[in-house]
């Protein structure tokens, strides 16, 4: 349950990284895709924690190429993700993800440029992705602490009324 909450949380910084990106380097809110992936600079990290000896010092001499020398002056495809590596895709379907809910425009003339639109600036202003998901986290905890002290003073005044009358009763 950690890994996955962790793994949320990793995607929705991804998010913002992308967005406070567009917004911070480009010109009129304008990034090309190959700027956009220097900025974000993707490690393999994987590599580092593979099984075995072998595969940790092929990890360590072959490093994957960055994103900005694949993408370059080549058109990139937001349709077909499959062509890249799970990095590559990672970021593909980022930029698409963003694009279908209206946070960036992505064009490909010029080459491969992504626009951000008021309501990913919004976002950004308003915290981003993870900030919203860490709110609504605090908002379900606090939810159920609330049906919790509802319940507890249900059956505390269902208990406590009983004993008043026997209490009265005796006193009387």
């Amino acid at each position: 349950m950690e890994y996955l909450d962790n793994k949320i949380k990793d995607n929705l910084k991804y998010l913002d990284k992308i967005l406070e990106i567009n917004l911070s380097k480009g010109t009129n809110y304008k990034i090309d895709v190959k700027t956009l992936a220097e900025n974000i600079n993707p490690i393999d990290i994987s590599s580092f924690f593979s099984e075995s000896w072998k595969d940790k010092i092929k990890g360590f001499f072959v490093k994957p190429k960055p994103l900005w020398e694949l993408f370059g002056e080549q058109e990139l495809n937001l349709d077909d993700a499959s062509q890249f590596n799970s990095e590559e895709s990672k970021f593909v379907n980022a930029l698409l993800y963003l694009h279908n809910e209206g946070y960036i425009i992505f064009a490909q003339y010029p080459i491969n440029t992504s626009l951000l639109l008021f309501k990913g600036m919004i976002k950004i202003s308003s915290g981003g992705f993870y900030k919203e998901y860490t709110r609504q986290k605090k908002r379900d905890l606090y939810q159920n602490y609330a049906w919790v002290v509802a319940v507890l003073t249900f059956m505390a005044g269902w208990i406590l009324k009983p004993l008043l009358k026997i209490v009265q009763e005796y006193f009387k």
